[in-house]
């Protein structure tokens, strides 16, 4: 896949970061050209941290996370501006032979399906042992021995005895405990969690959150946690950035962020969750929908939803600023006034 990004052999200054995001661009084909649908967003996770990426559907998450595995969709999506730096190494012009050796190793992948990322005719062991082969150069009954580790880590229950099971005998649930351990097998320096819960019940989506912080605190491994869900976001990230159409338009510590949002979106996705101390209260909707690639409005792009716009928000790209201790909102009129 061509690229519109020369390749650089410069090192990231700080390696305890274990991934840097520099004004990253992605574009995709459509009928009448390139569209960009990821513009110039920017953020960094240092190692054994959380960031929590969230936004409504269409909003350039997914395609964020898998740019930062080299898994971007071979229909045509590109990264044309911007850097990505993994634990050093700057790899925003690899190309697919070049992600082969840090896929596992320096950064994994979880995915929302567990059922449509695991090989169904190959034992889950099996799969698991295959990156430990590949990645740490383990023999065949070592490798084994290391999936079944694995397994009992993350909380597979009699785990030497599924470790022979194939994903479609497992439950939900604990397929995604096999994504998980196949993710970490080989100790990456990122993990990424792509709405990894969507699909689980409330009492299983609470023991994954549990076990993705748990893995998290005891390997030391940073974690870019993708979600539209706020309530999930509140409980696993330590700070936050709320993308929408392609753009981040506030970022900060969760706590901050929840308790004190500043951009107009935020404060709609916040206003939209249900208060279980007010069951009877009316959720509060944000009128229309995220715009489609084609039909990116000029300025602010929330400004056609958002109650607040006034001409100024049509013209020109709202910059982020700086609202003290790592907050910062891309909105004219930040901060918000009672009025």
């Amino acid at each position: 896949m061509r690229t519109l990004v020369k390749p650089s052999s410069k090192l990231a200054k700080n390696t305890s970061v274990a991934v840097s995001v520099d004004g990253l661009s992605i574009d995709v084909p459509g009928p009448t050209g390139f569209r960009r649908v990821v513009d110039a967003i920017s953020f960094e996770i240092p190692k054994g941290r959380v960031l929590g990426l969230v936004g409504e559907s269409g909003s350039g998450k997914s395609l964020t996370g898998m740019a930062l595995n080299g898994l971007l969709p071979m229909s045509g999506a590109r990264i044309s501006g911007g850097r990505v730096h993994l634990s050093g190494r700057d790899v925003t012009a690899y190309r697919d032979r070049d992600w082969r050796p840090l896929r596992g190793q320096v950064v994994s992948m979880v995915f929302q399906d567990p059922l449509m990322s695991l090989n169904p005719v190959h034992r889950v062991g099996r799969q698991i042992a295959e990156a430990l082969r590949v990645h740490k150069g383990l023999g065949r009954t070592a490798a084994w021995d290391g999936a079944v580790a694995m397994l009992d880590a993350v909380g597979v229950p009699e785990a030497a005895a599924r470790a022979r099971f194939f994903p479609h005998q497992l439950s939900g649930g604990m397929r995604q405990r096999v994504g998980i351990a196949m993710a970490l097998a080989c100790g990456p320096d990122l993990l990424i969690a792509d709405e990894p819960t969507t699909a689980l019940d409330v009492t299983i989506q609470a023991q994954i959150l549990e076990l993705i912080d748990r893995m998290r605190r005891e390997t030391g491994a940073a974690v870019l946690f993708i979600s539209h869900d706020l309530s999930v976001v509140s409980q696993v990230a330590d700070e936050v950035a709320v993308i929408y159409a392609g753009r981040i338009v506030e970022s900060g510590p969760t706590a901050t962020v929840f308790a004190a949002p500043e951009h107009p979106y935020t404060i709609g996705l916040l206003g939209s969750m249900p208060d279980l101390s007010l069951p009877d209260a009316p959720l509060v909707a944000i009128p229309g929908a995220v715009p489609h690639a084609d039909a990116m409005p000029d300025g602010c792009r929330f400004a056609p939803r958002c109650p607040y716009a006034t001409k100024e928000c049509r013209v020109g790209r709202p910059l982020m600023r700086n609202l003290g201790g790592g907050h910062a909102a891309a909105c004219l009129y930040v901060p918000v006034s009672p009025s």
